[in-house]
């Protein structure tokens, strides 16, 4: 049960933080409807979560691993659209893969007990972080470098 709230907040959280994200870079010069997919993706999966917390936990793992493959295809997607606003989007496209690895370890191994999967969501929540990071100093960058046209 807990690890269900657990999970249903952190998705829910990062959702609205993605897609408050991508509110605030739509000026139309970049595209953000992968951030706001992402950030609406992430809502769903925490609503559903809270709402229904007694969920057996082998649907909790199979909701985290659909999560993190969507997202990880996403993350991918927006790096691709980025590619001609921002150079080297390997960052993105690391935590893409990342996230897709993640999402079809945990669907093809859903045995994995409830505490062996806590650590490797501590883990990839770490991770994604560290990696989300460094793209957002990427992007800082970006109004501080000159155009390339």
């Amino acid at each position: 049960m807990t690890l269900a709230l657990l999970y249903g907040v952190y998705a829910l959280v990062d959702g609205m933080l993605s897609i408050t994200a991508a509110a605030a870079g739509s000026d139309g010069s970049t595209p953000t409807w992968w951030l706001v997919l992402v950030g609406v993706l992430g809502i769903v999966a925490g609503v559903v979560t809270i709402f229904w917390p007694r969920i057996t936990v082998l649907a909790l793992v199979a909701l985290v691993g659909v999560w993190a493959l969507l997202r990880g295809i996403l993350e991918i997607a927006g790096a691709i659209a980025l590619r001609k606003e921002i150079e080297n989007e390997w960052l993105l496209i690391l935590l893409g893969a990342i996230s897709i690895v993640f999402g079809l370890w945990i669907l093809f191994a859903p045995g994995a007990g409830a505490l062996a999967l806590v650590w490797v969501i501590g883990s990839y929540a770490i991770l994604a972080g560290l990696l989300m990071v460094g793209f957002s100093l990427r992007l800082r960058n970006l109004g501080q470098m000159p155009s390339a046209t």
